[in-house]
């Protein structure tokens, strides 16, 4: 693979900033040029910083973007369009010619996304689900992959500006296509995940929502508030604790998120009662644990394609036994 990075002697940061977002949001782009921006950005604090500012003044430009179409049109940069599009380039500390480029870009857009808007698709969309133990592949009409795991359920609607997906209790892995026109979006509890083109897991809960990144970049936030979003690359993992204010977000083993798909739960230092809620997607007969044990600590890959299996790695290394009932299994304090 070569990076064509835009080099740091003839460009500014921000001008390689304005670059790359144009760069990655072309339809020309590839899984390459994502992973050549992740090696940009993780080069300099600096180089996200830039990228942040620009990508944001570009989101809040594009809402603009029709007035700022009629602006520049007619020739005219000293306009109520321009004036307030310069004051939000100059919080964001960008320079004239840095927020020019991105409200030509968003011109374009504007022209672009008037046509075909009567087409636009207001249905509920198709429900993907799975019961326990049971895993499912679906391949939507763009290319994007969706592996299901066990008792999953969400919601997929594409509509003209958007691919949208509506998670309720579910874990799945996506391999999303890239389409610059039409970001992914997934909706988690109180949390939106953003792509364009990337692999990675989500898995979401009543109690939470955790995002794992394989390939390219994925940006979390809360839908409902202004908060600059969390920017995850390769290897990086965001947990988010329903009703939290914040998340936090550490570097991870990135294909241990991905071990439900061959059967295998990897733990890391987990919880007990994390473990089991995961092994409830997998295994038929229900399992619960109650009191201290909840709090227990476990390292190791177990494997959820049997139960027996499964139970016997907890009963081994930590101080439990399962109490099997009709129907159920308790994991107790032993």
């Amino acid at each position: 693979m070569t990076a064509d990075h835009p080099a740091a002697d003839e460009q500014s940061v921000q001008d390689q900033a304005i670059a790359w977002l144009v760069r990655v949001q072309s339809d020309a782009a590839t899984g390459d040029d994502w992973l050549d921006l992740e090696a940009w950005l993780a080069a300099a604090p600096e180089n996200l910083a830039a990228f942040e500012a620009v990508e944001t003044l570009a989101a809040d430009i594009t809402a603009d973007a029709p007035a700022i179409a009629a602006d520049l049109a007619d020739d005219a940069d000293d306009g109520r369009v321009a004036d307030l599009t310069a004051r939000r380039a100059a919080r964001a500390g960008l320079s004239r010619r840095g927020w020019l480029t991105a409200a030509a870009s968003a011109a374009a857009a504007a022209v672009v996304g008037t046509v075909g808007v009567s087409m636009l698709r207001r249905s509920p969309g198709i429900l993907y689900e799975t019961g326990r133990g049971q895993t499912r592949t679906v391949r939507l009409e763009d290319g994007t992959v969706i592996g299901l795991n066990g008792a999953s359920r969400l919601r997929v609607r594409f509509d003209h500006g958007a691919r949208r997906v509506f998670m309720e209790d579910a874990e799945a892995s996506f391999d999303v296509a890239h389409d610059a026109s039409r970001p992914f979006l997934i909706d988690a509890g109180d949390r939106q995940v953003r792509v364009v083109g990337t692999e990675f897991n989500v898995r979401n809960a009543a109690a939470g929502l955790t995002v794992t990144v394989r390939r390219g970049v994925v940006e979390v936030s809360d839908p409902h508030r202004g908060d600059a979003p969390a920017r995850l690359t390769r290897g990086m993992e965001l947990v988010h604790l329903t009703g939290a204010a914040s998340s936090t977000v550490r570097r991870v083993a990135a294909d241990d998120a991905f071990a439900w798909r061959s059967g295998r739960l990897v733990c890391r230092d987990r919880a007990l009662a994390d473990i089991v809620a995961d092994l409830n997607r997998r295994l038929p007969v229900p399992i619960s644990v109650e009191g201290p044990a909840r709090d227990l600590r476990f390292s190791g890959v177990i494997v959820t394609d049997d139960e027996d299996a499964a139970l016997g790695a907890l009963e081994a290394y930590l101080p439990v036994r399962a109490a099997r009932t009709s129907g159920a299994i308790r994991l107790v304090s032993r």
